[in-house]
């Protein structure tokens, strides 16, 4: 990447340029996740075929179910993260904390999942009941912590750009 100056607001500002190769780049990660998710759906189901392993079913069964969620979701926030690297100093800086608000939710998301997963393996009821009740509160309540996780990013974005 080449680095070109620009004035900005009559501050002097060193801003990266657009490049063509950086930008293909970016997909990169989002092909190699993808690869790894259907190597582990088809060992999955080459090394339990019958679905006798408790473990290797579900964990199949989630990749099967969610790959391409996955898959968008990085390819998109591998995207965002160059242009915005590249276009810092614009208008977008304004819809930087929907991005992060999305990849906060997308990381919940996940862990809601891996403790509803949990609840397989844990004999213990009270840990039963523990588990399976974060994973239906995030499920109850997701558009209400969407918007609460929006707004504090918001928040702490304006808060910290009027400094």
């Amino acid at each position: 990447m080449k680095l070109v100056e620009i004035n900005y607001f009559e501050e002097s500002y060193l801003e990266l340029k657009f490049s063509w190769k950086k930008f293909i780049q970016s997909f990169f990660p989002a092909i190699i996740i993808a690869l790894i998710i259907f190597v582990l759906i088809w060992a999955g189901n080459y090394f339990d075929p019958l679905g006798e392993n408790i473990f290797l079913t579900s964990f199949s069964s989630f990749l099967s179910n969610n790959w391409l969620v996955i898959i968008l979701f990085i390819l998109v926030l591998s995207v965002w993260e160059y242009i915005f690297k590249v276009f810092r100093k614009t208008k977008l800086r304004y819809i930087a904390p929907f991005f992060d608000s999305v990849g906060m939710f997308f990381g919940f998301w996940i862990i809601a999942l891996i403790f509803y997963g949990l609840k397989l393996f844990i004999e213990a009821t009270e840990l039963h009941i523990f588990f399976s009740f974060l994973h239906d509160f995030f499920y109850d309540q997701t558009i209400l912590l969407f918007c609460l996780i929006i707004i504090i990013n918001y928040s702490n974005f304006f808060l910290k750009d009027r400094k």
